[in-house]
């Protein structure tokens, strides 16, 4: 009875789809270096026709404190935040943020302050 059992089993087991694990993920192959000091909107990543931007991971560090909020074009992706560093730890998938084709990556600064770091992303 076991046997017959161990090649049932074996049977389902050649009929399930065999997907290379690199296929199943998309990862981040760019990086974005973030260095400004104006108050307002700060374009990171310029939006390309056709192409989505998809956020992986970001590290940021402000010389003082102040509000920082990160937006896809004009559409707020998180609430104002007032912090002196911020963090989304780098991972390979799922991605954080994906943007519509065609728009930029920006953060918005409440004043004029240092702003420093790099986001890691894709663009498809």
């Amino acid at each position: 009875m076991k046997s017959f059992r161990s090649l049932i089993l074996g049977a389902l087991f050649l009929l399930l789809p065999i997907v290379p694990a690199k296929a199943q993920q998309t990862d981040f192959n760019k990086r974005a270096s973030v260095s400004f000091n104006t108050s307002g909107s700060n374009t990171v990543i310029a939006g390309v026709a056709g192409k989505q931007i998809c956020i992986y991971g970001l590290d940021l560090y402000l010389a003082s404190s102040t509000t920082i909020q990160l937006f896809d074009n004009t559409t707020a992706l998180t609430g104002a935040m007032t912090t002196t560093s911020y963090t989304k730890q780098v991972k390979s998938t799922p991605c954080y943020w994906t943007l519509p084709a065609g728009d930029s990556f920006n953060i918005t600064l409440g004043s004029g302050v240092q702003t420093s770091g790099a986001v890691w992303y894709s663009q498809q």
